[in-house]
Protein backbone atom coordinates (compact mmCIF):
# COMPACT_ATOMS: atom_id res chain seq x y z
CA UNK A 1 0.00 0.00 0.00
CA UNK A 2 1.38 3.40 -0.94
CA UNK A 3 -0.42 5.36 1.77
CA UNK A 4 -1.29 5.04 5.39
CA UNK A 5 -4.52 4.95 7.35
CA UNK A 6 -5.15 7.21 10.32
CA UNK A 7 -8.00 6.53 12.71
CA UNK A 8 -9.40 9.26 14.96
CA UNK A 9 -11.99 8.40 17.63
CA UNK A 10 -14.13 10.81 19.60
CA UNK A 11 -16.18 9.52 22.55
CA UNK A 12 -18.95 11.52 24.20
CA UNK A 13 -20.62 10.29 27.41
CA UNK A 14 -23.80 11.97 28.65
CA UNK A 15 -26.40 11.25 31.31
CA UNK A 16 -29.90 12.44 32.10
CA UNK A 17 -31.71 13.32 35.35
CA UNK A 18 -32.88 9.72 35.92
CA UNK A 19 -29.28 8.50 36.00
CA UNK A 20 -29.39 6.80 32.62
CA UNK A 21 -26.00 7.06 30.97
CA UNK A 22 -25.82 7.30 27.21
CA UNK A 23 -22.65 6.66 25.33
CA UNK A 24 -22.18 8.10 21.89
CA UNK A 25 -19.14 7.04 19.94
CA UNK A 26 -18.17 8.68 16.69
CA UNK A 27 -15.35 7.18 14.66
CA UNK A 28 -13.83 8.95 11.69
CA UNK A 29 -11.37 7.24 9.38
CA UNK A 30 -9.07 9.36 7.26
CA UNK A 31 -7.23 7.77 4.35
CA UNK A 32 -4.24 9.50 2.85
CA UNK A 33 -2.48 8.11 -0.19
CA UNK A 34 1.00 9.15 -1.31
CA UNK A 35 0.24 9.56 -5.01
CA UNK A 36 0.49 6.66 -7.37
CA UNK A 37 -0.38 5.58 -10.83
CA UNK A 38 -3.52 3.76 -11.75
CA UNK A 39 -3.28 0.07 -12.42
CA UNK A 40 -3.46 -0.35 -16.17
CA UNK A 41 -2.71 -4.04 -16.35
CA UNK A 42 -5.10 -5.86 -18.61
CA UNK A 43 -6.02 -9.30 -17.33
CA UNK A 44 -6.96 -12.24 -19.54
CA UNK A 45 -10.51 -13.51 -19.38
CA UNK A 46 -11.01 -16.57 -17.20
CA UNK A 47 -13.74 -18.84 -15.96
CA UNK A 48 -13.10 -17.81 -12.34
CA UNK A 49 -11.96 -21.26 -11.24
CA UNK A 50 -8.99 -21.01 -8.89
CA UNK A 51 -8.46 -17.30 -9.51
CA UNK A 52 -7.39 -15.03 -6.69
CA UNK A 53 -7.92 -11.29 -6.60
CA UNK A 54 -4.49 -9.65 -6.93
CA UNK A 55 -4.62 -6.21 -5.38
CA UNK A 56 -1.23 -5.17 -6.73
CA UNK A 57 -2.12 -5.78 -10.37
CA UNK A 58 -5.78 -4.73 -10.25
CA UNK A 59 -5.93 -1.64 -8.02
CA UNK A 60 -4.50 1.84 -7.97
CA UNK A 61 -3.08 3.40 -4.78
CA UNK A 62 -6.41 4.88 -3.65
CA UNK A 63 -8.23 1.57 -4.07
CA UNK A 64 -5.47 -0.24 -2.16
CA UNK A 65 -5.78 2.24 0.71
CA UNK A 66 -9.56 1.76 0.79
CA UNK A 67 -9.17 -2.04 0.87
CA UNK A 68 -6.70 -1.78 3.76
CA UNK A 69 -9.10 0.51 5.66
CA UNK A 70 -11.96 -1.96 5.16
CA UNK A 71 -9.77 -4.86 6.29
CA UNK A 72 -8.79 -2.96 9.44
CA UNK A 73 -12.46 -2.23 10.15
CA UNK A 74 -13.75 -5.73 9.43
CA UNK A 75 -10.85 -7.57 11.08
CA UNK A 76 -9.86 -5.43 14.08
CA UNK A 77 -6.77 -6.31 16.08
CA UNK A 78 -8.67 -5.88 19.36
CA UNK A 79 -12.27 -6.75 20.17
CA UNK A 80 -14.65 -3.84 20.89
CA UNK A 81 -15.15 -2.92 24.56
CA UNK A 82 -18.81 -3.96 24.48
CA UNK A 83 -17.83 -7.48 23.40
CA UNK A 84 -15.14 -7.73 26.09
CA UNK A 85 -17.70 -6.64 28.72
CA UNK A 86 -20.18 -9.28 27.52
CA UNK A 87 -17.50 -11.97 27.64
CA UNK A 88 -16.53 -10.98 31.21
CA UNK A 89 -20.19 -11.09 32.31
CA UNK A 90 -20.63 -14.50 30.68
CA UNK A 91 -17.50 -15.90 32.35
CA UNK A 92 -18.55 -14.50 35.75
CA UNK A 93 -22.02 -15.99 35.36
CA UNK A 94 -20.63 -19.39 34.38
CA UNK A 95 -18.23 -19.34 37.35
CA UNK A 96 -21.08 -18.45 39.73
CA UNK A 97 -23.25 -21.26 38.30
CA UNK A 98 -20.40 -23.75 38.69
CA UNK A 99 -19.81 -22.62 42.29
CA UNK A 100 -23.53 -23.08 43.10
CA UNK A 101 -23.52 -26.58 41.61
CA UNK A 102 -20.54 -27.61 43.73
CA UNK A 103 -22.34 -26.73 46.98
Amino acid sequence: MNGHVERHTSVSVTGDASGVVRRTMVEETVIRVDGGDAATTSLPASDGMGDCFDIDSCCDAREKAMIEALRAYLRPVNAPDCLIDRLHRCIRSAAQDAAREQR
